[in-house]
This record gives C-alpha cells, structure tokens and sequence, in this order.
C-alpha cells in the first residue's frame, strides 16, 4: 500500500479543466451504491445548489464526483463540458497511476536487488529465507542455507582495477545461477560474498553435492581483456531445522563453516 500526495490543481490543469468555460467546480467520493460522501476539493454548497451539473468518474476502486454550477447562459452546453472535463480528469488520473506504479518497481527494484549483478540483496534473501523457515515449520520439509566467498578477489580488484572485479562477479553469478534449480536464490550480499538459498534440501550428502556442483562452475578462469583470472571460493552450508532452530543461527553456522573451509584451503 502506497500513500501519495496529488497536487490537485496540477492535475485539473493537465486535464484542461481551466480550458473550459464553467463555473465553480467541485469534486466528493461516492461509493459504489451511489451515497454522497465527504467533498474533497472545490467550493463547499455547490452540489447542494440548484442547477448543479454532475458527472461520476470511476477510478480503479474509487468514485468520484463532479459537480459544476453553469453560467447563466448554455446550461446544456455547460453539462456537456461536464463529461468531456470528468474523462479528460479520468485519463490524467489514469497517467499519474501508471507512472506511480513504474517509480514503485523501479524503488522497490532498488531496495531488493544489487544494483551490479541485478540478484536479491540480504534485504529481499532475509525475506525469502524466513518464508522457507515458517514452510519448513508448517510442513516439516527443510532447506538449505550456503555462504560463497571468493578467494583471491582482492588482487583481481588491486591489479586489473574495479571494472575487472564487477566483470568477475557479474561473471561469477551467471555461473551459480547457471549450476542451481530455478527455486533455488543467489543473493550477493556484499563485496564477494553470495548467499544461496536451497529449498527442499533433507540432508548433508545432498549438500556436498551442490558444494561440488558450484565449486566446478566456478572453477574454469575468467577471461577478461586477455587476462585469464582464476577465481575458486570457499563454501559454507547448514540445514534447517538440522543445524539451527532459527534464521540467525543458521546463518551464523554456515558462516563458521565457510571461513574453517578458508582456512583450511590456505594452510593446503
């Protein structure tokens, strides 16, 4: 649900409502049995006048109202005004909504998706992975959580410079999407860490399947500008409800485990 401020007059205006030769205008709610409701906009008594013109705009959900008291001259002519204003009000109307509807998406795009390589960000992966947490709840069927970060990113960024680091990562979330189910999320959380999550996973051997599974996709290099890059990554997974009874922990697990697989790769 959304909550917008509507300069009422700007929006007459495009309409070409001051274009017309009437006199004063108002505007009120009616609901759907026809019932006058509160008037919004305009001179207050001017339904309640005699000779009062009216037409009903219907709007989505919402009635409107118009009322207009004619000049003394053309009464017939003035009701006539009346209809051709409350359409070219409809279709203004009918302009504003679809553009507050493109500015929501591109917003809410904005705030759920990593602006580099377009995959959820923590916000909307925080949101998934509680959904999968009340499912697994309700039906007793578990999923998984896994923790990527890549090794060695950090000379790719010092050495090629920044556009090589963007071109890797956008190359390394093609490369995850590309080895998991289209139910399966990749979200990149931050610098060079990606969070998958793993509807319907039951134990730890299909978990090792999946580590292998992307450690391969990731493990041919990256070429770039005649650079061969190699880029491995160290994983941590963990099951719900087998390794934690709650979102944090689970998160807090895979990330342990994740950074033991780190470790152990430097001292290899």
């Amino acid at each position: 649900m959304s909550s917008v401020v509507i300069d009422i007059e700007s929006v007459l205006r495009a309409a070409g409502v001051y274009e017309q030769e009437l006199g004063p205008l108002a505007i009120r709610h009616v609901d759907t049995l026809g019932a006058d409701q509160d008037q919004f906009w305009g001179d207050e008594g001017i339904f309640e006048t005699e000779g009062v013109q009216t037409q009903v705009v219907s709007f989505r959900r919402n009635w409107w109202q118009l009322g207009v008291v004619p000049r003394a001259r053309g009464a017939l002519a003035a009701g006539l005004r009346v209809k051709a204003l409350s359409y070219g009000l409809l279709l203004a109307m009918v302009a504003l909504s679809l553009q507050l509807v493109r500015i929501f998406h591109r917003a809410e795009e904005r705030a759920t998706r990593d602006p580099l390589t377009a995959l959820p960000n923590r916000r909307l992966l925080l949101e998934r992975a509680r959904q999968l947490v009340s499912l697994s709840n309700r039906s007793g069927l578990g999923f998984g959580l896994c923790y990527v970060d890549l090794n060695g990113f950090k000379p790719v960024n010092d050495k090629l410079g920044h556009h090589a680091g963007d071109a890797v990562l956008l190359e390394v979330a093609k490369r995850l999407l590309g080895a998991l189910r289209q139910s399966d999320t990749v979200a990149r959380t931050g610098g060079d860490e990606f969070v998958i999550l793993l509807p319907l996973m039951q134990g730890a051997d299909e978990a090792r399947q999946v580590i292998r599974k992307l450690a391969q996709a990731l493990e041919p290099p990256i070429s770039y500008r005649g650079h061969q890059i190699d880029i491995g990554a160290s994983f941590g997974c963990a099951l719900y409800p087998t390794d934690a009874e709650n979102l944090e922990a689970l998160m807090a697990v895979a990330d342990t485990r994740m950074y033991e697989m780190k470790a152990y790769s430097k001292q290899a």
